[in-house]
């Protein structure tokens, strides 16, 4: 509980404290499990439904639909040095690239030229802007218990969406052969037939001008409370909770891959659902409500790219890499495909809150409310020992035709586990703001209590590692 009470207050602090992320090679998002201003407004008629009429279960589903606006942030998560553009340029030496701001990435790093033939024709600015949309429903029923277990209830939550990631990549101020760099980034062969300059097909983060999509059941929430106080004006109910993880694992395949739940974690939390009538006339009433969740997220396997922990060469894991004792004729191979590695992930404590204010007039209610979402920075480390001394980035002007030796590689250095950034290839703390606004109008007020609800909402945040968003949902509730 002492924990949950630093994180709380801990917010003002990580807001005002926003830094720009940038060098990420993995970008994990917000759950749609876990969205309360979608299932917890409108006319929630479970609570009245029990005492007024003795119904034991309310079954609401939603059909929502979410785009993201901060491209350019996000963007600068992906891209080097705090910006949204990655400049692949021609220079005479690396020492050029190094010294002059403009240029990140010395062509020659990705494209290999032993001998230097038409590298000066080798050349592109990369724009990126990563849009995310997310289609689907939310189902979810609420059951109160009888005896023996009298004052329980459970409550079971599952989301069926469709995932669309686009990095929105642009291509700008390029040259004749810039083509070369956007095989390479396509994965596809680079360098064919060309002993002395071979290198392999790019694997993993992939950086194409094509949005990925996902499908599936993005885990399941359930719930099991004890209902602590209730009557017709207020009500307290706390439970606890476990997510039963039914999403897709990230597989580092592309840059921005979609994700539906969150990665394939189990968690186990509680939730806080209070209420209370503040107002009523004859055909009017007022009531504040209240909720919210911690959970926590155990470790899991993921499989990540690590960026390699320097300045120097930005996006380093893409680059060209030979290893040491290879044979004459083995190709040069781009760094993600050797970074890429089981990585264990504990995403670690999350925490949402829900506060707003309803207005019901006969059968029409309007909701106005703050959502709040708090996920703390993910600890990663390696599944299995990085071995030191096998690899290293190729230099320039080395000959594939020929064995590749530790003074083949640049600086003569290998690669080794200090050289790399695993908090690169993990996803900082995000921390969002949602306001929200519901129309709920009630259909029928039968034995079978009915409403339909119409909602809007818009999150924000100060960092560059979350999703500002607009939602829409429509949702339909039915007690029985």
């Amino acid at each position: 509980m002492k924990k949950i009470q630093i994180l709380l207050l801990s917010f003002a602090v990580l807001g005002a404290n926003a830094s720009t992320a940038t060098r990420r090679t993995m970008y994990t998002s917000r759950p749609v499990v876990d969205d309360m201003a979608v299932l917890n407004t409108g006319f929630n008629n479970r609570y009245k439904s029990k005492i007024e009429k003795n119904l034991n279960f309310t079954f609401q589903a939603a059909a929502l639909a979410k785009s993201s606006v901060n491209g350019n942030d996000l963007g600068k998560y992906f891209g080097v040095n705090g910006k949204n553009t990655i400049n692949i340029e021609y220079a005479a030496n690396l020492g050029s690239i190094i010294a002059d701001d403009t240029k990140d990435v010395w062509n020659r790093f990705l494209v290999h030229r032993y001998d230097g033939v038409n590298s000066d024709k080798i050349r592109a600015h990369m724009e990126l802007s990563p849009k995310q949309e997310v289609f689907g429903a939310i189902l979810d029923l609420f059951g109160f218990l009888n005896d023996p277990l009298k004052k329980t209830y459970f409550q079971i939550t599952s989301p069926i969406v469709y995932v669309s990631n686009d990095l929105n990549l642009k291509y700008t101020d390029t040259t004749s052969y810039y083509t070369d760099i956007e095989t390479f980034f396509n994965g596809q062969v680079v360098n064919e037939a060309d002993t002395n300059n071979s290198q392999d097909q790019l694997q993993y983060l992939k950086i194409m001008q094509k949005n990925r999509t996902a499908f599936g059941v993005a885990d399941v929430d359930a719930k099991f409370g004890y209902r602590l106080i209730e009557n017709k004006s207020r009500h307290v109910y706390l439970s606890a909770l476990c997510t039963i993880p039914t999403g897709n694992k990230p597989k580092s395949e592309y840059l921005f891959e979609p994700i539906y739940g969150n990665s394939n974690h189990f968690a186990l939390g509680w939730n806080l659902d209070t209420a209370m009538r503040f107002w009523k006339s004859t055909n009017h009433q007022g009531w504040g409500y209240f909720t919210l969740t911690h959970k926590y997220l155990f470790d899991g396997t993921e499989r990540r790219t690590i960026p390699l922990n320097t300045d120097s060469y930005p996006f380093g894991h893409y680059y060209l890499a030979g290893k040491i004792g290879a044979t004459a004729g083995t190709s040069l191979a781009p760094l993600a495909n050797i970074l890429t590695q089981d990585i264990r992930v504990r995403p670690g404590n999350q925490v949402e809150a829900l506060a707003g204010f309803q207005f019901k007039s006969k059968r029409f209610a309007l909701d106005a409310a703050y959502n709040l979402f708090f996920k703390e920075k993910e600890a990663v480390s390696l599944k299995s020992t990085w071995q030191d001394n096998n690899y290293g980035i190729a230099q320039s002007t080395f000959d594939v035709s020929t064995s590749f030796l530790l003074a083949n590689a640049l600086n003569g250095k290998a690669i080794n586990n200090s050289d790399l950034n695993l908090s690169g290839a993990a996803t900082p703390n995000q921390l969002t703001h949602k306001f929200l606004g519901v129309i709920s109008y009630l259909c029928s007020q039968s034995n079978r209590p009915a409403n339909l609800s119409l909602g809007a909402s818009y999150e924000f945040t100060d960092d560059n590692h979350s999703i500002e968003c607009y939602e829409f949902w429509l949702k339909a509730g039915i007690s029985f």
